[in-house]
């Protein structure tokens, strides 16, 4: 799925929708994660644990991995 990264928000075109999808989001620091489109909500937190649950997100050095159900469409992530 094709993304464009847009100063603290990440969003992407999924031509079908991918349980469990997983990215690393390079640069900075987090304090939160929203996932808007198909069903919004916050994730949460979660360890450094593979395989990760969707619906969590997890701080690694200056990278963020996040894991959600990514839905067919326009997904974005807010950061």
């Amino acid at each position: 799925a094709p993304g464009d990264s847009q100063g603290g928000r990440v969003e992407l075109q999924a031509p079908f929708a991918a349980p469990a999808f997983t990215l690393r989001i390079s640069g900075g620091h987090a304090d939160r994660v929203r996932l808007v489109g198909g069903a919004s909500a916050d994730l949460r937190e979660g360890a450094a644990r593979r395989p990760m649950q969707p619906g969590t997100w997890h701080q690694e050095g200056d990278d963020r991995l996040v894991c959600f159900d990514l839905a067919k469409g326009v997904s974005r992530l807010e950061i």
